[in-house]
């Protein structure tokens, strides 16, 4: 709950990723050349080995992977960095190239951090964090400000009450480990239909799509529900087809100028 509820304020807000930021940045929040509040959170159990890796650069926004033809950046901060990096990893083997951000000072953003991120058509940005009141939310406000008119996903704890488990475990549960965060593949001009979602897909296009950039074809609506199940199963007007559990968010067909699609 902490950025969400810091960000209100309006605060600077750093969340390191490994000790080696953190032992950069503590002492320079402490010293007086900082007015004003501030605030540094860690994520506790230790370090990341995949995280440590990276050292630290000292600026407060670090582009870990950078990709030929990237259409879409991942974002995130402190140790969800590391299921973004497998994320990103598992859609590069599927022929689906994607830049990764990795975010030092989560708030107030870096004004070069939203004109890279305006770049791409879509952004998906991951935090362990409450949705509600997020930096993922001021980060597609950010984004909107500043005149982007992509497809924007945002994932982060929806379930204001977590089970007792491990933290591998809660990820897990709310979607935001690497095999179950939302992905993109290509639809080939596939139009299909979300056999969990009550709604139409007509719907759910004219609630997800953004300027007609994007042609939507799975249902986003039911994604939250479906991401605590082992598979999802999406139908096909003609047939049925199975994906594995990874392929969560979406599913979208670039289109130019086509109307969204219809169930």
């Amino acid at each position: 709950y902490d950025p969400a509820f810091l960000s209100q304020t309006g605060m600077p807000i750093y969340s390191p990723s490994n000790y080696e930021e953190l032992r950069h940045w503590l002492p320079i929040l402490l010293s007086h050349e900082m007015q004003g509040p501030r605030a540094i959170r860690y994520p506790r159990g230790g370090e990341s080995k995949a995280l440590a890796k990276y050292g630290c650069s000292g600026k407060e926004y670090d582009k870990l992977v950078s990709a030929p033809d990237a259409k879409t950046a991942l974002a995130s901060y402190a140790d969800e960095v590391e299921d973004v990096l497998a994320a990103a990893e598992m859609l590069a083997k599927e022929g689906i190239p994607c830049d990764v951000y990795k975010l030092v000072r989560i708030f107030p953003f870096e004004e070069e951090l939203i004109h890279d991120l305006s770049s791409y058509p879509v952004v998906l940005m991951a935090e362990e964090c409450v949705a509600c009141g997020g930096i993922g939310e001021h980060l597609a406000r950010a984004l909107q400000d500043a005149g982007w008119q992509g497809r924007y996903i945002h994932r982060a704890v929806r379930e204001l009450c977590l089970p007792h488990a491990t933290v591998p475990q809660i990820k897990q549960a709310t979607g935001l480990d690497a095999a179950r965060m939302p992905c993109w593949a290509p639809a080939a001009n596939r139009s299909y239909a979300c056999s969990a979602c009550p709604r139409s897909l007509a719907d759910v296009s004219r609630h997800c799509s953004s300027a007609s950039l994007m042609r939507v074809s799975i249902c986003l609506i039911c994604c939250d529900l479906s991401a605590l199940m082992p598979s999802l199963t999406f139908a096909r007007r003609e047939s049925r087809l199975r994906r594995p559990a990874w392929v969560m968010a979406a599913s979208i067909t670039t289109t130019m100028n086509d109307s969204p699609a219809t169930a």
